[in-house]
Protein backbone atom coordinates (compact mmCIF):
# COMPACT_ATOMS: atom_id res chain seq x y z
CA UNK A 1 0.00 0.00 0.00
CA UNK A 2 1.37 3.40 -0.71
CA UNK A 3 -0.74 7.02 0.44
CA UNK A 4 0.53 10.56 -0.65
CA UNK A 5 -0.85 13.38 -1.94
CA UNK A 6 -0.51 15.33 -5.42
CA UNK A 7 0.39 19.12 -4.11
CA UNK A 8 0.72 20.67 -0.78
CA UNK A 9 -1.77 22.09 1.83
CA UNK A 10 -4.53 24.86 1.58
CA UNK A 11 -4.62 27.57 3.64
CA UNK A 12 -6.41 30.85 3.53
CA UNK A 13 -5.84 32.82 0.55
CA UNK A 14 -6.19 35.83 1.81
CA UNK A 15 -2.92 35.66 3.47
CA UNK A 16 -1.10 33.82 0.79
CA UNK A 17 2.07 35.42 -0.92
CA UNK A 18 -0.75 36.47 -3.70
CA UNK A 19 -0.85 39.72 -1.69
CA UNK A 20 -4.58 39.27 -1.38
CA UNK A 21 -5.01 38.58 -5.19
CA UNK A 22 -7.62 35.69 -4.53
CA UNK A 23 -10.92 35.57 -2.10
CA UNK A 24 -12.34 32.91 -2.38
CA UNK A 25 -15.10 31.47 0.07
CA UNK A 26 -14.17 27.99 -0.04
CA UNK A 27 -10.84 28.15 0.07
CA UNK A 28 -10.80 30.63 2.79
CA UNK A 29 -12.26 28.19 5.28
CA UNK A 30 -9.14 25.59 4.41
CA UNK A 31 -6.68 25.76 7.43
CA UNK A 32 -3.63 23.07 6.16
CA UNK A 33 -0.39 24.22 6.83
CA UNK A 34 3.17 23.58 5.25
CA UNK A 35 4.76 23.81 8.22
CA UNK A 36 8.34 25.97 7.35
CA UNK A 37 7.89 25.31 3.79
CA UNK A 38 7.24 28.33 1.36
CA UNK A 39 3.75 28.80 -0.44
CA UNK A 40 1.18 26.15 -0.54
CA UNK A 41 -1.26 23.91 -3.30
CA UNK A 42 -0.07 25.16 -6.70
CA UNK A 43 3.51 27.33 -5.85
CA UNK A 44 6.34 25.74 -7.05
CA UNK A 45 8.12 26.38 -4.01
CA UNK A 46 8.36 23.51 -1.75
CA UNK A 47 5.43 24.09 -0.02
CA UNK A 48 3.23 23.00 -3.04
CA UNK A 49 4.50 19.80 -3.73
CA UNK A 50 6.68 18.46 -0.80
CA UNK A 51 3.95 16.35 0.97
CA UNK A 52 4.58 12.61 3.04
CA UNK A 53 4.80 9.37 1.31
CA UNK A 54 3.53 6.28 3.63
CA UNK A 55 4.36 2.50 2.49
CA UNK A 56 3.69 -0.28 3.80
CA UNK A 57 5.00 -3.42 1.48
CA UNK A 58 5.31 -6.63 4.72
CA UNK A 59 8.77 -8.52 4.22
CA UNK A 60 10.75 -6.23 1.93
CA UNK A 61 10.20 -2.64 3.74
CA UNK A 62 10.85 -2.47 7.22
CA UNK A 63 8.24 -1.24 9.50
CA UNK A 64 9.11 2.01 10.89
CA UNK A 65 11.96 3.03 8.26
CA UNK A 66 12.12 6.69 7.47
CA UNK A 67 14.09 8.31 4.33
CA UNK A 68 14.78 11.46 3.20
CA UNK A 69 15.20 10.65 -0.55
CA UNK A 70 13.49 12.59 -3.30
CA UNK A 71 10.56 10.47 -4.69
CA UNK A 72 8.24 12.27 -7.36
CA UNK A 73 4.76 11.52 -8.68
CA UNK A 74 6.77 10.39 -11.92
CA UNK A 75 8.60 7.49 -10.45
CA UNK A 76 5.13 5.42 -10.20
CA UNK A 77 4.74 4.30 -13.38
CA UNK A 78 8.40 2.54 -13.55
CA UNK A 79 8.48 1.68 -10.14
CA UNK A 80 5.58 -0.24 -10.96
CA UNK A 81 6.75 -1.70 -13.85
CA UNK A 82 9.50 -3.30 -12.62
CA UNK A 83 7.46 -4.92 -9.40
CA UNK A 84 5.19 -6.23 -12.54
CA UNK A 85 8.10 -7.25 -14.41
CA UNK A 86 6.82 -5.16 -17.34
CA UNK A 87 8.98 -2.77 -19.68
CA UNK A 88 8.86 0.96 -19.13
CA UNK A 89 7.15 2.56 -22.29
CA UNK A 90 9.98 3.51 -25.08
CA UNK A 91 7.07 5.39 -27.18
CA UNK A 92 8.02 8.48 -24.96
CA UNK A 93 10.08 10.62 -22.41
CA UNK A 94 9.55 8.76 -18.79
CA UNK A 95 10.73 11.73 -16.77
CA UNK A 96 10.66 9.34 -12.98
CA UNK A 97 12.83 6.55 -12.11
CA UNK A 98 12.16 3.13 -10.53
CA UNK A 99 12.48 4.08 -6.66
CA UNK A 100 12.68 -0.24 -5.36
CA UNK A 101 16.74 0.90 -4.90
CA UNK A 102 15.70 3.61 -1.98
CA UNK A 103 13.41 1.37 -0.52
CA UNK A 104 15.92 -1.11 -0.57
CA UNK A 105 18.34 1.03 1.39
CA UNK A 106 20.42 2.12 -1.55
CA UNK A 107 21.29 5.24 -3.56
CA UNK A 108 19.08 6.74 -5.96
CA UNK A 109 20.27 7.44 -9.60
CA UNK A 110 18.23 9.76 -11.64
CA UNK A 111 19.09 10.81 -14.79
CA UNK A 112 16.28 13.37 -15.63
CA UNK A 113 16.05 16.08 -12.05
CA UNK A 114 12.83 16.33 -11.18
CA UNK A 115 10.93 19.37 -12.43
CA UNK A 116 7.36 20.81 -11.41
CA UNK A 117 5.06 23.33 -12.99
CA UNK A 118 2.72 26.14 -12.54
CA UNK A 119 2.44 27.75 -15.60
CA UNK A 120 -0.75 29.56 -15.05
CA UNK A 121 0.63 32.82 -15.83
CA UNK A 122 0.80 34.12 -12.25
CA UNK A 123 2.92 36.42 -11.22
CA UNK A 124 3.50 35.96 -7.40
CA UNK A 125 5.33 32.96 -7.71
CA UNK A 126 7.57 30.77 -9.86
CA UNK A 127 6.14 28.63 -12.88
CA UNK A 128 8.72 26.26 -12.64
CA UNK A 129 11.09 24.50 -10.27
CA UNK A 130 13.91 21.70 -10.64
CA UNK A 131 16.30 19.91 -8.00
CA UNK A 132 19.66 18.84 -8.43
CA UNK A 133 20.60 17.32 -5.63
CA UNK A 134 19.80 20.03 -2.40
CA UNK A 135 19.76 22.90 -4.83
CA UNK A 136 16.75 24.11 -6.36
CA UNK A 137 16.19 26.31 -9.35
CA UNK A 138 13.11 28.25 -9.52
CA UNK A 139 11.83 29.70 -13.09
CA UNK A 140 9.78 32.89 -13.95
CA UNK A 141 7.41 33.18 -17.20
CA UNK A 142 6.43 36.53 -18.65
CA UNK A 143 2.49 37.75 -17.78
CA UNK A 144 -0.01 35.69 -19.52
CA UNK A 145 -1.22 38.01 -22.12
CA UNK A 146 -4.44 39.37 -22.26
CA UNK A 147 -7.45 37.24 -23.68
CA UNK A 148 -4.85 34.03 -24.33
CA UNK A 149 -5.97 31.09 -23.88
CA UNK A 150 -3.92 29.30 -20.87
CA UNK A 151 -2.97 26.20 -23.14
CA UNK A 152 -1.64 28.11 -25.90
CA UNK A 153 0.19 30.05 -22.72
CA UNK A 154 1.92 26.82 -21.76
CA UNK A 155 2.99 26.29 -24.84
CA UNK A 156 4.52 29.14 -25.45
CA UNK A 157 6.19 30.71 -22.80
CA UNK A 158 10.02 30.36 -21.60
CA UNK A 159 11.49 30.96 -18.89
CA UNK A 160 12.90 35.12 -18.14
CA UNK A 161 14.21 35.03 -14.62
CA UNK A 162 15.51 32.81 -11.85
CA UNK A 163 15.54 31.80 -8.23
CA UNK A 164 17.97 29.58 -6.74
CA UNK A 165 18.18 27.58 -3.20
CA UNK A 166 19.92 25.33 -1.01
CA UNK A 167 17.51 23.62 0.32
CA UNK A 168 20.29 21.68 2.58
CA UNK A 169 20.31 24.99 4.88
CA UNK A 170 17.16 26.65 3.50
CA UNK A 171 14.64 24.84 3.23
CA UNK A 172 12.31 27.75 3.87
CA UNK A 173 13.49 29.40 0.81
CA UNK A 174 14.12 32.20 2.23
CA UNK A 175 17.64 33.50 0.57
CA UNK A 176 17.95 33.62 -3.27
CA UNK A 177 21.67 32.46 -3.95
CA UNK A 178 20.92 33.07 -8.23
CA UNK A 179 23.42 36.15 -7.82
CA UNK A 180 26.01 34.59 -6.06
CA UNK A 181 26.10 31.51 -8.22
CA UNK A 182 25.51 32.78 -11.38
CA UNK A 183 27.23 29.60 -13.14
CA UNK A 184 25.14 26.99 -11.26
CA UNK A 185 21.99 28.99 -12.05
CA UNK A 186 23.56 29.12 -15.94
CA UNK A 187 23.92 25.21 -15.63
CA UNK A 188 20.99 24.25 -13.99
CA UNK A 189 18.69 26.80 -16.10
CA UNK A 190 19.95 25.45 -19.50
CA UNK A 191 19.13 21.72 -18.25
CA UNK A 192 15.54 23.35 -17.36
CA UNK A 193 15.40 24.59 -20.78
CA UNK A 194 16.07 21.72 -22.25
CA UNK A 195 12.98 19.85 -19.86
CA UNK A 196 10.53 22.57 -20.82
CA UNK A 197 10.82 22.37 -23.97
CA UNK A 198 10.23 18.91 -23.85
CA UNK A 199 6.90 19.34 -21.96
CA UNK A 200 5.84 21.80 -24.14
CA UNK A 201 6.73 19.63 -27.54
CA UNK A 202 4.59 16.64 -25.50
CA UNK A 203 1.77 18.75 -24.20
CA UNK A 204 -1.85 18.07 -25.79
CA UNK A 205 -3.31 21.57 -27.91
CA UNK A 206 -7.04 20.83 -27.36
CA UNK A 207 -8.51 22.96 -30.27
CA UNK A 208 -11.99 23.43 -28.61
CA UNK A 209 -10.63 24.11 -25.66
CA UNK A 210 -11.86 28.11 -24.84
CA UNK A 211 -11.53 28.73 -21.77
CA UNK A 212 -9.18 31.76 -20.52
CA UNK A 213 -8.75 30.83 -16.75
CA UNK A 214 -7.30 26.93 -17.10
CA UNK A 215 -9.36 25.71 -15.02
Amino acid sequence: MLFTSDNGPEYPVNFAESGGLWEDPIRDRSFGTPGPLRGMKRYTYEGGHRVPLILAWPGHVRAGTTSDGLVNGTDMLPTLCELAGAEVPKDRTIDGVSILPLLEGRALTRPIPACWASPAGYTFMPNLAMREGEYVLTAWFPPRPKGQRWIDYMASAHPERYELYDLGVDVAQREDLASREPKRVEQMAATLAKLWAGIQAEAPRWKDWDRQDGH
